[in-house]
């Protein structure tokens, strides 16, 4: 990574060896349900305002480090993950509720972030070039036309990253997604990140969903639920778009699963919202959390409530 004053371009570490900015990124695993992780592949950088986010590994788990450049060097101001199943936040003292981080990332510049998805021959060119914004919605059309694949993972890691990443067409992940069975297919397009623009939602199986971000010129699979107990969809909370996965068919328990993600398909805040109780209905004395920790029967119905488009 570099830092180019306007006369010389200076490398810059980072403040620990285990935060990477590469191409390269892993999953996360929210409840442990794979398929619902996100995949990153890149790094991303708010344009001459020295403000990245790179990837780190911390006991297995993946983080996400917010930093800042300033004085030759970066200082870590913010960071995420998600260990126990639950999203924790911190700033450079310690842990932090998810709501201050979520203010925080907006008051310092991280809503302004953009992927590092250009790669070129030197720093002085990369510098010319970035500003260069890709055309999103003609790289969704070429992939739902058959004109180039989405990238589904990476494979192995390459002196050229994209001979590592693993990629499919729309006609294969289409006849997987709807198992062969036309009447389940269609796509619709929705800014489910509060970009501006609008991504790809493919429809499956039975209310299978399939959600796809273009990260630089190309499409990212960022999001798959299945049918049944993983019914998703894009609703409405505090003013912005948000993907809502629920689990409301088994009796005993609803639960809802709610992600915010921003334009360069990063998640950037999610939380559980649960009531288990015991027949076919709840009450004030059963069981009820938002963001892991324990609320009442009241709490529960007014957030479920807020979140508009359920």
């Amino acid at each position: 990574m570099y830092f180019f004053d306007g006369s010389a371009a200076k490398r810059v570490p980072l403040p620990d060896e285990g935060m990477r900015a590469n191409a390269y990124g892993t999953r996360y695993a929210i409840e442990s349900m794979e398929d619902s992780g996100t995949i990153f592949y890149w790094f991303e950088y708010a344009p001459r305002k020295g403000l990245v986010r790179v990837h780190g590994e911390d006991g297995g788990k993946r983080r996400d480090y917010y930093l800042a450049y300033g004085d030759g060097t970066f200082d870590m101001e913010l960071a995420a993950d998600d260990e126990g199943y639950t999203w924790n936040t911190y700033d450079a003292g310690g842990e932090i509720t998810n709501e201050t981080f979520s203010d925080r990332l907006a008051e310092l510049g991280y809503d302004c972030l953009v992927c590092c998805t250009y790669l070129y021959e030197d720093v002085e060119t990369a510098y010319e070039n970035m500003e260069r914004m890709p055309d999103a919605r003609r790289a969704m059309e070429d992939f739902v036309s058959g004109k180039a694949n989405a990238v589904e993972c990476v494979e192995s890691r390459c002196e050229t990253p994209e001979q590592g990443f693993w990629g499919r067409n729309f006609a294969e992940i289409n006849e997987e997604a709807t198992a062969g069975e036309p009447w389940w297919e269609g796509v619709e397009y929705v800014d489910f990140d509060n970009d501006g623009e609008e991504e790809l939602i493919m429809h499956g199986y039975a209310g299978a969903r399939l959600y796809f971000d273009a990260v630089g010129d190309r499409v990212v699979k960022v999001l798959e639920t299945a049918f049944t107990t993983e019914i998703s969809c894009v609703a409405e909370l505090d003013g912005k778009r948000v993907v809502v996965k629920t689990d409301l068919t088994h009796g005993g328990r609803q639960y809802y699963w709610v992600m915010t993600y921003d334009g360069c398909g990063c998640l950037t805040d999610w939380f559980r919202l649960s009531a288990g109780y015991e027949g076919m209905e709840y009450g004030a004395g059963d069981r009820y959390e938002y963001r892991g920790r324990a609320i009442s029967m009241e709490e529960f119905e007014a957030i479920r409530d807020s979140i508009h488009g359920l």
